[in-house]
């Protein structure tokens, strides 16, 4: 506004000093008059100085403006951004890709109230527990009123503080840590009483940490050699998967190491048909190439199907700000 008032005042004077020179005699007379010559020169040069002066004033006074108000400016294309963003989340038909969406618009904001646009409301504590886990903040787990929800942003929080002793905080302290452990891929932090709930969290931290001898620890067979097959598959290296005693295991982790390399070369090699199937697919849905679906017989449409509908979330999960929030789209998706 101030700026716009000054700028009115110069063009003023630019006009009234204009009407001035056009009205003198030397302009209007058809003959030459020294006088009126040196008259009209004198107040051209005095005009131009007149017009720096004031334009120099202009925009010295327009900077002082704009750094006082710099932030209530910003603020107002912050807002502006945001609300957009909040559009675009509000028109979502999936419910899970709105809930990101709108955890996303929340971090962006730095206000957890942007999450109560989400019309789900298991969806919308998990975009609480979206924005508290970002934050590291436990309030934010508060506007939850599920208790167990509740009780998971908790969990969520100390594990992305990596801090256990917040565990004592939470309702399913086990579950909480098993998930700092996980974070922190160390299994000294798998205090869980129970020894089902912790080989549960070794399990966990062997696949964090893709070291298979962490399954070692584990007394039960079947769990064991869970733990390997996701601890090897998660070290993308198909000689690994040949380490497996169980035919089935080493068949699971082939399928998993060529999804997770989009390598079909690897699906060829199978000898049974099923288990070459659900490798094609796991491939095309990793790396979202229709083509491969052709490959897949007498389940082509839904391979399509699924492949479109994971093309359609990621491009949402792409347009993610923020970096954690557009991990766990991912992990959704995938």
């Amino acid at each position: 506004m101030e700026g716009s008032i000054l700028k009115i005042k110069v063009f003023g004077k630019i006009k009234a000093i204009t009407l001035i020179i056009i009205n003198m005699p030397f302009i209007t007379q058809e003959k030459t008059n020294v006088k009126y010559l040196a008259i009209v020169i004198s107040i051209t040069v005095l005009a131009a100085a007149g017009i720096f002066f004031l334009w120099q004033n202009y925009e010295k006074e327009w900077e002082e403006f704009f750094i006082e108000n710099q932030e209530r400016l910003l603020l107002k294309k912050d807002d502006y951004k945001t609300a957009s963003s909040l559009m675009k989340c509000e028109r979502m038909t999936n419910d899970t890709m709105q809930g990101f969406c709108c955890a996303d618009a929340a971090l962006a904001r730095k206000d957890s109230s942007v999450c109560d646009k989400v019309k789900k409301q298991g969806v919308k504590n998990n975009c609480y527990s979206e924005f508290a886990e970002a934050q590291k903040d436990f309030f934010a787990c508060d506007r939850i009123e599920d208790y167990s929800a509740k009780n998971n942003c908790y969990m969520l929080v100390a594990a992305a503080k990596e801090d256990v002793s917040l565990c004592g905080e939470t309702y399913y302290s086990d579950s909480c840590y098993l998930r700092v452990a996980e974070e922190k891929k160390d299994i000294s932090f798998c205090l869980q009483e129970d020894q089902a709930s912790k080989e549960v969290c070794y399990d966990a931290v062997a696949k964090a940490s893709k070291d298979p001898s962490i399954c070692e620890k584990i007394e039960n067979q079947y769990a064991k050699e869970s733990c390997l097959l996701r601890a090897v598959a998660s070290q993308n290296d198909l000689s690994a998967c040949d380490e497996l005693e169980s035919a089935a295991s080493q068949v699971e982790c082939y399928i998993a190491v060529a999804a997770s390399k989009a390598d079909l070369s690897v699906c060829e090699k199978m000898q049974d048909q099923d288990a070459e199937s659900r490798c094609h697919l796991g491939v095309a849905l990793f790396s979202l190439d229709e083509s491969i679906c052709d490959k897949i017989q007498g389940a082509k449409n839904i391979c399509l199907q699924m492949v479109n509908m994971s093309k359609e979330q990621m491009s949402a999960c792409d347009s993610l700000s923020d970096e954690s929030v557009r991990q766990n789209c991912y992990d959704y998706v995938r």
